[in-house]
């Protein structure tokens, strides 16, 4: 004990160690008299050592502290058991980012027979889950309305095999795709060889991003056609297509119904079992924080409002990803509308949440043809879009409107920084940012949004430079009236 007093991380109940990062290698910058105790060494002693000097076991400890410093997502593991010379023991831990190149663990021993307990039942449980997972993702997978199929990477060939097709990809190809499972890619489909797929494809299988493609068109001597598809990597060197040709067939009532029900339910899974973790982390650390008030220092309680807030970013994109998927099968019921009331209405409710003025073009508007609710959500988003990169507090928000034969094309006009004519389009894209999330929060989904809304209304959406150098974002919508 210092002269002093005991230092705040001497007052949690679990041992805490902070390393940093050096030329490929961790040394030990931190360590408390609890880990001390718990270790039965003293460590806090050993401060400027290298990690797999103190630790020559401890490999999967550097993977952990790898993936935390790169990802900056806290890794939490139970039951973990360590042995060497010195130290010999079975820890729970979680280890979270603390400062430039820093990362911070927090642990405790439990005692063996615990350990093999809880690891016992969570074998078991572990088990069961995955075996009903299996057998209800197999079951979506076989009756799901969207074609799928599986690929395997070669790395020696530089080929792709199929390992898997649903029956949805037989119908919707015209022939036996699952039959054709083990083949090479290039021998089912000879068109690929002449397209990007084969790169694309092997991009994703090694790790790459998922990419989304519509409309895309595909011919060779077996199919044809034009297809809405979504790649995504399903296992290491595995790449999964889903996809679904665009006919009038597939958009037909029934069919339509049918898969939309079934991606609700599929949404309705994911948002459970992506972000029950996530409220867990927080809820947890939010226990930590305000059990120790007062005895942390201001490092770890930013360590900790970094954590809340990651866990928070992505659940607004958990959200986001859940609001695009629902917008883009929530039923259109068009009514003849006044467009410079719907505008007032959207200024009005940005002012009371937002603070935010934005001046209307005065004058007559026309009536237009439109879901009312889609409409506000488009006008709403542009204009928050809008005060968030207007100029500080003097900026200057205004909504006008042209009007030609057929359509009117509304406009939200900012004085801000504008938006760079080679990101115009870009920024329609899912979870497109100019900014880095940590200078400024964003989802990148809002635009997406509202382009898939104004699409599905026939009209067209784009950005233009305002007068003042800012961003002029113009959306058209037909006329009442229009056929």
């Amino acid at each position: 004990m210092s002269p002093t007093g005991p230092s705040p991380e001497d007052e949690l109940p679990y041992g805490l160690v902070t390393y940093r990062y050096e030329g490929a290698r961790y040394r030990l910058v931190r360590a408390s008299h609890v880990a001390d105790r718990i270790l039965g060494f003293a460590l806090s002693g050993e401060v400027g050592r290298w990690l797999d000097e103190l630790f020559p076991n401890a490999q999967s400890a550097v993977e952990d502290f790898d993936r935390v410093r790169e990802t900056g997502v806290p890794v939490v593991r139970e039951s973990r058991g360590y042995s060497d010379e010195r130290a010999d023991g079975t820890f729970d831990s979680v280890t979270y980012p603390s400062g430039a190149d820093e990362v911070t663990m927090l642990f405790h021993e439990v005692s063996r027979r615990d350990a093999l307990e809880a690891r016992k039942v969570e074998a078991e449980a572990a088990a069961a889950q995955e075996k009903r997972l299996r057998q209800d993702l197999d079951a979506l997978i076989e009756h799901m309305p969207m074609a799928l199929t599986t690929y395997h990477y070669h790395d020696d060939s530089d080929r792709f095999t199929l390992v898997r097709a649903n029956s949805a990809a037989n119908e919707m190809l015209g022939f036996d795709v699952v039959a054709r499972e083990g083949d090479f890619m290039d021998e089912i489909f000879p068109g690929v060889q002449e397209s990007d797929f084969p790169s694309r494809y092997k991009e994703v299988a090694l790790g790459g991003p998922a990419f989304a493609e519509t409309r895309r068109r595909y011919e060779d001597d077996v199919i044809s056609g034009a297809f809405d598809s979504v790649t995504y990597q399903s296992a290491d060197r595995e790449v999964t297509v889903v996809f679904q040709e665009v006919t009038e067939s597939i958009l037909a009532s029934e069919a339509l119904e049918a898969r939309n029900a079934d991606l609700e339910r599929f949404a309705h899974v994911v948002s459970h079992d992506l972000k029950a973790p996530l409220r867990g982390i927080r809820i947890a650390v939010g226990w930590l924080r305000d059990g120790l008030d007062g005895k942390l220092d201001e490092e770890a309680t930013r360590n900790m409002l970094f954590i809340e807030s990651r866990a928070a970013r992505l659940s607004a994109l958990i959200d986001g990803v859940l609001e695009y998927s629902h917008t883009q099968r929530q039923p259109m019921k068009a009514d003849d509308h006044e467009l410079r009331a719907l505008a007032v209405e959207v200024t009005q409710d940005v002012r009371r949440a937002h603070g935010v003025e934005v001046a209307v073009q005065p004058g007559p508007w026309p009536t237009v043809r439109a879901d009312r609710i889609q409409m506000l959500r488009v006008m709403q988003n542009l204009v928050e879009n809008a005060a968030k990169f207007a100029n500080g507090d003097g900026s200057q928000i205004r909504m006008r409107v042209d009007v030609d034969a057929e359509s009117a094309t509304v406009h939200v006009v900012d004085d801000g920084p504008g938006i760079p004519p080679a990101d115009r389009e870009r920024v329609f894209e899912l979870f497109a940012v100019l900014k880095r999330r940590d200078e400024q929060e964003n989802t990148g989904l809002g635009l997406a949004i509202c382009k898939t809304l104004v699409e599905r209304w026939g009209g067209r959406i784009g950005i233009a430079q305002s007068p003042s150098g800012g961003a002029d974002v113009w959306f058209t919508v037909p006329l009442a009236g229009v056929q």
